[in-house]
C-alpha cells in the first residue's frame, strides 16, 4: 500500500524542515512546504483508493443511481396523473342531512380534523367573506346554521384555481355548495380547518 510509504515521506519533509529553517521566513516557508507534501499524499491516497474499486463495485454505482432515477420519474408521474378533487369520489356529503346533524358534524371535524384529513367533503352553508385589515389576507368560507339557526359554524375553502373577489364570487349569503379535500393550518399558533383544491356552485341570479 502506498499510505505508509506517503506519511514517511511527510514524516521526514517536516522534519528536515525542522532542521535546516531558521527565522520567520524559514517558518513561513516550512509551514507551507509541510501543508503541500499533505496535500499531495492525500490526494495519492485518494487515487489509490479509488482504483480499489472493482467492475462490480462500479456496477453497483451506477444501478443504484438508475433506481433512485427510476423513482423519482415514477413518483413525478403519480403526481401528474393523481385525480383532481373534481374526479374524486365524494366520501361525506352533508347536503343530504338536516341542518343540526350537519352543525354537529362539522362541530366533530374541528374537535378531530385527523379523522378527515384528506377526505372530500361537500357541504351547502350561505356564502361568507373576511379580509384581514393588517395583513389583507382574504379568506372565504360557508356558514351551516343549525335548525334553529341561532348558531352557525363557519367552514373556510380555497376555490380551485385563479379567482378573484368580488367579481368571480356570489354576493355574501347566497347559498353556496362546496366540494373540497378537507384540510388543516396554523395561523397565529391556532388551528383552522379548511376545503382545499374546492369546486364552488350557486344559483346566479340574473
Amino acid at each position: 500500500m502506498k499510505k505508509p510509504v506517503l506519511l514517511a515521506t511527510l514524516l521526514v519533509v517536516t522534519m528536515m524542515l525542522t532542521v535546516c529553517g531558521g527565522g520567520d521566513n524559514a517558518t513561513a516557508q516550512k509551514g507551507a512546504l509541510a501543508q503541500q507534501a499533505f496535500n499531495g499524499a492525500q490526494a495519492e491516497e485518494a487515487i489509490a483508493e479509488t482504483s480499489l474499486l472493482t467492475g462490480g463495485a462500479v456496477a453497483a454505482q451506477i444501478g443504484a443511481q438508475g433506481d433512485l432515477e427510476e423513482t423519482t420519474a415514477t413518483a413525478a408521474a403519480e403526481r401528474t396523473s393523481a385525480p383532481s378533487v373534481e374526479d374524486r369520489p365524494v366520501d361525506l356529503d352533508l347536503t343530504k342531512i338536516s341542518g343540526t346533524v350537519v352543525y354537529s358534524q362539522v362541530y366533530d371535524m374541528m374537535m378531530n380534523p385527523d379523522s378527515y384529513m384528506g377526505r372530500i367533503i361537500k357541504l351547502r352553508g350561505s356564502f361568507s367573506y373576511f379580509q384581514n385589515p393588517e395583513t389583507k389576507q382574504e379568506y372565504f368560507a360557508a356558514l351551516i346554521a343549525d335548525a334553529t339557526a341561532c348558531c352557525a359554524q363557519g367552514i373556510e375553502f380555497v376555490w380551485e384555481g385563479e379567482h378573484s373577489y368580488p367579481q368571480d364570487y356570489p354576493p355574501l349569503d347566497t347559498d353556496i355548495t362546496v366540494t373540497g379535500a378537507f384540510n388543516t393550518y396554523y395561523e397565529n399558533d391556532f388551528m383552522y380547518i379548511q376545503l382545499v383544491d374546492a369546486q364552488v356552485e350557486w344559483n346566479a341570479i340574473d
